[in-house]
């Protein structure tokens, strides 16, 4: 016999809710069944890329990037930044290149692109981006190449465009686009070349062009050029190709950074500025040493944007930068490994230190938080940047702490959520590769191990009280680093698993320190590893182990409470090393974020303390009929309820009410409750009812009373 569908008043959805919120007063129970899986987040973006080429649209307001290649093959995507965000706006148009040129013709609102090729063909195809569609515009014109450089020169509304490789030969031809047809200019002035830089002086009404490579090797040449003439003026920064280099018309200098060098094979860190006298250093970190990237010049913001490139024979990268004349910023957060990452449970925020950026070993320096929904830059100042340094977050007095890390260092910082604090210098012999925890018991912060130097490692245990470090012991595990640790609240003690020594396999069995010694405690579980991820779920009272050392790198994760490890999950992030892991509090999830397996990852991933509601919807629209509804992952034994609109939306729970601020995927538009239900066993659940064929079309979404947990929206069809 089917139940009718009663489709309750908007208030009474939030009576009934009411009415549900007892259920919340019971200790959440678990689902049954393998419900619980890693989440991975979305962050837009290109992927890692090098050899693509960007251009600023004056007339949108928005950065271009086409192509561009890695280990793998080439890319035939069209991206947009905004400022804020990367929009994949196209995936036809010109076929999968790197090593094209693009530049913006402000006259005709167009992105010019011209040439590039894949690994074996080179083209002289031009086409023309209009924010909508992409055009082949000419197939005549310069010969088909690689490597050339072109920019937009406004006072003659051209691109110009000069040099490149084709096939074998370095060309040193110069030809104009005029939006029509291609014309060759007739020029005495720079000899053959490939992957140099140029950009158009708009306030002197010059076109500047450095460096590059031919066939004797690389170049360190400035030339500019006048619409008439070539002039060649003082040599130029380094020798270097497959840089990159913009006008900056709101300072009035040409801004170039990185390059590609011989010897050794490499790459240059350096961002350097032209005046039209002179060139000058005026950066040599930030965003680290990098060859055949892309940038682009935002006029309405006034920064020079970068994205990609490489470290020359090493992995690509996918980070965005600004550079607004004093420093490089971060505009996304950048792809790392070796950070460090803890749980700010006093502000609801994940808090993310330093690192190492790129194979090349660049490191880091900035503070980034993760609010559930999104990284933020939240300093670009306090410690030194650094790599495989500890940090623990102290709840007693609402701060992270921070020791050691990089160059072996001694350091003690704290974080109180606005700006770094140096705490302390001295105490533990500085270290690197070292763990740490916060006892919440004892109100202490504890650190064990790490890497002393080249060779020698430490057992060492102390503790920090937020003045004082204290030795407290001198044995337990053997010396050790890039083991990790995580304090188990439930039961008072610090539990370790893992690290290594050099030359030497990794540890495998569990430590816990109870505050004055530690105790061998299990030798089943995970295989031995290090450069691992730990972290406590006390919602659920376990801690929770992924990632390490492996061959092939491990990819399941591990629980334990009390006795030996237990597997939850096999499938979830790809295994890595040097990745960060911790337990959101209030939002009921470990969060990962980086790591490393051949590239540095700029994923963050989730695993719920519990799993999200599952819904199935059957019915036999257009015709009124029964409606069959399976329900599974929620909490076992306790009320569900079945909400129905007619559109989908972002309805938040108001405040006030039980699960007050739980974003709903439907709409306000006739938001009714359909029927309460209690969960089995297992957390799961059916009834069949009757539809009324008013309720084609519309949309239906379960919510867990208990924890405020919502299904994906099911509709009526």
């Amino acid at each position: 016999m089917h139940t009718t569908l009663t489709f309750h008043r908007l208030s009474f959805v939030l009576f009934i809710l009411v009415m549900l919120w007892i259920d919340r007063t019971a200790a959440l129970a678990q689902p049954g069944g393998d419900c619980r899986a890693w989440q991975k987040v979305s962050l837009v973006k290109p992927s890692i890329r090098s050899g693509h080429a960007m251009a600023y649209d004056t007339v949108r307001g928005v950065t271009v990037l086409f192509g561009g290649g890695d280990e793998c093959g080439f890319s035939g995507e069209t991206w947009e930044w905004d400022g804020l965000n990367w929009s994949l706006v196209s995936e036809t148009g010109p076929s999968p290149r790197a090593d094209h040129c693009m530049a913006f013709d402000s006259s005709r609102g167009v992105t010019v692109l011209f040439g590039g090729g894949d690994f074996n063909i080179s083209n002289g195809e031009t086409w023309e981006w209009d924010g909508r569609d992409w055009r082949l515009a000419s197939t005549e014109g310069p010969r088909p190449r690689k490597g050339a450089a072109i920019a937009y020169d406004s006072t003659r509304s051209v691109c110009v465009l000069v040099g490149g490789r084709g096939g074998s030969s370095y060309l040193n031809d110069m030809w104009e686009w005029d939006g029509t047809s291609w014309a060759q200019v007739v020029q005495n002035g720079p000899e053959a070349r490939s992957e140099h830089s140029m950009a158009y002086d708009i306030n002197r009404h010059r076109l500047v062009l450095h460096g590059g490579r031919y066939q004797s090797g690389l170049l360190d040449d400035t030339w500019e050029w006048d619409g008439l003439t070539w002039l060649r003026l003082a040599a130029g920064v380094l020798f270097r190709e497959e840089t990159a280099m913009v006008y900056d018309s709101g300072r009035g200098v040409c801004v170039t950074m990185g390059g590609g060098h011989d010897v050794p094979p490499g790459s240059f860190s350096g961002t350097w500025e032209w005046n039209g006298i002179e060139w000058t250093l005026v950066a040599s970190g930030d965003p680290g040493a990098r060859c055949a990237h892309a940038m682009a010049y935002d006029v309405r913001r006034g920064v020079t944007v970068l994205f990609g490139g490489t470290y020359r024979y090493w992995a690509d990268d996918s980070d965005t930068w600004e550079w607004g004349g004093s420093t490089w910023v971060p505009a996304q957060v950048v792809p790392r490994s070796d950070h460090a990452l803890v749980y700010d449970e006093s502000r609801g925020v994940l808090v993310m230190f330093g690192g190492t950026s790129e194979a090349s070993g660049h490191m880091l320096h900035d503070t980034w938080e993760w609010d559930g929904i999104e990284w933020r830059l939240a300093s670009l100042s306090g410690p030194s940047a650094r790599v495989a340094h500890a940090m623990a977050y102290d709840s007693a007095r609402g701060v992270t702490v921070l020791f050691g890390g990089g160059n072996y260092l001694d350091d003690t910082w704290e974080w109180d959520g606005s700006e770094w604090r140096l705490a302390a210098t001295g105490g533990p012999p500085g270290r690197r590769e070292h763990a740490m925890a916060f006892d919440s018991e004892r109100g202490v912060t504890v650190l064990f191990g790490g890497k002393l130097n080249f060779r020698d490692y430490a057992n060492d245990t102390w503790k920090w009280d937020g003045s004082t470090w204290r030795q407290v012991a001198s044995s337990g595990p053997e010396p050790r680093g890039e083991h990790a640790m995580a304090y188990d609240a439930h039961r008072g003690v610090t539990v370790l698993f893992g690290g290594r020594i050099v030359f030497e396999p990794s540890f495998g069995g569990t430590w816990e320190w109870d505050g004055s010694g530690w105790e061998y405690v299990a030798t089943a579980g995970p295989s031995a590893r290090s450069e691992l991820a730990m972290a406590f779920d006390s919602t659920r009272g376990k801690a929770v182990l992924f990632g390490g050392s492996g061959a092939p790198r491990p990819t399941e994760t591990w629980e334990r409470k009390t006795g030996d490890w237990v597997q939850v999950a096999e499938l979830g992030p790809p295994g890595r090393l040097g990745s960060a892991m911790a337990y959101d509090g209030l939002r009921h999830q470990i969060v990962l974020f980086g790591g490393i397996d051949g590239t540095n990852k700029s994923e963050t991933w989730i695993l719920p303390s519990y799993a999200k509601p599952s819904l199935t919807l059957t019915t036999s629209c257009p015709n009124s009929g029964p409606a069959q509804l399976q329900w599974t992952c929620a909490t076992p034994n306790r009320s569900i309820g079945l909400l129905f609109a007619y559109s989908t939306g972002s309805f938040v729970v108001p405040n006030g009410q039980p699960c007050a601020g739980t974003q709903l995927g439907l709409g306000g538009s006739g938001l009714r409750l359909v029927a309460t239900r209690l969960s089995d066993t297992q957390g799961a659940g059916s009834f069949q009812a009757q539809a009324p064929a008013g309720a084609c079309g519309h949309y239906i979404q379960l919510i867990d009373a208990t924890r405020c947990a919502t299904s994906e929206v099911a509709r009526f069809e």
